[in-house]
This record gives structure tokens, sequence and C-alpha cells, in this order.
């Protein structure tokens, strides 16, 4: 199959997000202050028992997104129709940030 047509759109996309990025850099750049490099910049400091993460289900909700079953469900079997479908969910992120920014 030739993907020569997906790989430039998304070659295409990449270069137009670093453009973005570089871009709002320079509008607006990040200032440094003491409260944005502390833990908890509204002050609140959490313990150690506080902090901790669930061991036995910190992975499960990564498992349960990686199943090929759910993925394969969704896919009709046409791969050029599903990376176009990929594709227009990244440019509809890419925008949605873009108006967010």
């Amino acid at each position: 199959m030739d993907f020569g047509t997906t790989l430039a759109a998304f070659g295409i996309t990449i270069c137009i997000m670093a453009f973005a990025w570089r871009a709002s850099r320079r509008v607006a750049p990040g200032r440094r202050s003491k409260g944005k490099e502390s833990m908890y910049a509204c002050g609140e400091k959490l313990g150690i028992a506080d902090s901790n993460v669930p061991v036995e289900s910190f992975y499960a909700s990564i498992a349960n997104a990686a199943r090929a079953d759910r993925l394969r469900d969704a896919h009709n079997g046409s791969l050029s129709r599903y990376l176009t479908w990929v594709f227009a969910g990244m440019v509809a992120v890419m925008a949605f940030l873009l108006l967010l920014g």
C-alpha cells in the first residue's frame, strides 16, 4: 500500500504545529516566578501518605486502553479511511488548542 499521502499530511501537520508553538513562544514568552517553581503554587503541602498512588490500579487504565479488541471493533477494515479520520481528529484537536490559546 502507498502511504505517501498520509505521511506527507502527517508531516505537514507536525510542521504547522511546530511553527505555531514557536510563534506562541515569541508572542508570549514564559516568565519565571517563585510561585510557579514551587511544587504546589497554591500553597498546600502534601505528605507522602496523601500523594501515594494505588499500585494495583495504576496501570489498569493503560492496559484497558491498549486492548486490541476495542480498536478492532471500531475499525471497519479500510486503513485509508481510518487514517483519514485519525488525521481529521488531530486537525480538530490542533484547531481547538489554537483557538483556546
